[in-house]
């Protein structure tokens, strides 16, 4: 009788190594992946024009409206002006389209940009960690790929 050969056991390694197998941390690693994909899909959710609220002369040189705006929601890259409604109070509409900013007021400077850069990436290195910490709930990664 014939046997089949028996595959060198670096290769039986290698395989196990790759295989998907259910859970192998078991069920409580799913609680950061999910948790940190909620958090990068709200992260990407936002429009970026509403970081924070501006008051002063300058938003009468941003808007260049007629109207007198009390204050503006500002962002990175836009910004946005309330409605006014009724009497002297204003809301802000969050479904409006963002203004971008007049490169003739707005001069945006080195630091500006590198916030901008940084924004970009930690938008790819959280929904990298959180990709990561998806197939960390099927696969069986070595000591030395957590200490990134």
């Amino acid at each position: 009788m014939e046997t089949s050969p028996q595959p060198e056991p670096q290769l039986q390694t290698r395989r196990r190594k790759f295989e998907c197998s259910l859970l192998p941390h078991g069920g409580y690693s799913l609680i950061p992946a999910t948790l940190s994909t909620m958090a990068w899909i709200a992260s990407l959710a936002q429009d970026g024009c509403d970081y924070a609220r501006l008051t002063g002369p300058i938003v009468a040189e941003l808007t260049n409206s007629n109207l007198q705006f009390p204050y503006l929601e500002v962002g990175f890259n836009a910004f946005r002006a309330p409605l006014p409604i009724g009497g002297n109070e204003w809301a802000v509409d969050y479904t409006s389209k963002c203004l971008d900013y007049d490169p003739d007021v707005v001069s945006m400077d080195g630091y500006w940009n590198a916030a901008k850069i940084f924004q970009f990436l930690s938008l790819v290195f959280g929904g990298g960690g959180s990709l990561f910490l998806w197939f960390s709930s099927c696969f069986l990664f070595s000591p030395a790929t957590w200490r990134w």
